[in-house]
């Protein structure tokens, strides 16, 4: 589960940097960002504890990419940025 990716991802969400370099950072991305999808986001963090081949964890990463597009989607101005 504590593959780390090619690149590192850098995202701020309410004025805070995260980066996120592995799975586990994901997973405490996920849980501390505060905005009503994070409410709906244990199955992920289920997925991605969960992630344990290769297979599997390339799928914990496409999972992730897409809460944080669908988080970027609904964030107010500001909320949430990617760099």
């Amino acid at each position: 589960m504590h593959s780390p990716m090619h690149t590192s991802l850098s995202i701020w969400i309410d004025g805070q940097r995260h980066v996120v370099r592995s799975l586990a950072d994901a997973i405490d991305v996920v849980r501390s960002a505060r905005h009503p999808l994070t409410h709906y986001s244990e199955l992920l963090v289920d997925q991605i504890e969960a992630a344990t081949s290769p297979d599997l964890q390339e799928r914990a990463w496409r999972a992730i990419v897409t809460w944080l597009d669908a988080l970027r989607a609904t964030a107010h101005s500001g909320v949430l940025e990617a760099a």
